[in-house]
């Protein structure tokens, strides 16, 4: 019938409120502002949103936090946090590391803002929480979850 349909069942990674769910996604033509790309590079992290940015807030260093940690590897279920400086194998688990954003830097096409992370370094999981407004005025706040295994020369 044209239109996207979406199943899933929840999981530890969800904050849905059944389940699992089959569920109809319909465009209702409000923009949509989220990020649909990220690349870490050994200086950074840049984060592309789908519209324009207002620069005042993008470029607001105190907009973004991030943070990060490792974890074991093991066939149980779950597993404690460990900083990034523990072996997961042999040292005791811990905090998560906060990462410095030094900077934030707005595109000239707004739609992708550069974090410098001078403590940047691969890490099984990376937290980035973000509260900006698009150029449109209306809000653009959310969180990204990923792992960096490399780091892009640029």
């Amino acid at each position: 019938d044209g239109q996207l349909y979406i199943t899933g069942l929840k999981g530890w990674q969800s904050n849905a409120g059944k389940d699992g769910g089959f569920d109809r996604v319909r465009y209702t033509g409000a923009p949509l502002n989220i990020p649909t790309g990220l690349h870490v590079t050994k200086t950074g992290i840049a984060i592309t949103f789908t519209s324009p940015l207002e620069t005042a807030t993008g470029g607001d260093p105190g907009n973004f936090t991030a943070e990060a940690f490792n974890i074991k590897w093991s066939s149980a279920y779950g597993t404690k946090e460990y900083p990034l400086s523990v072996n997961p194998n042999t040292g005791a688990a811990g905090k998560r590391d906060q990462w410095t954003i030094k900077s934030a830097t707005v595109s000239s096409d707004q739609k992708t803002v550069f974090l410098e992370i001078p403590e940047i370094q691969k890490a099984n999981c990376v937290h980035i929480s973000y509260n900006l407004n698009a150029a449109d005025g209306s809000q653009v706040k959310g969180e990204i979850g990923n792992t960096i295994h490399e780091l892009a020369e640029k």
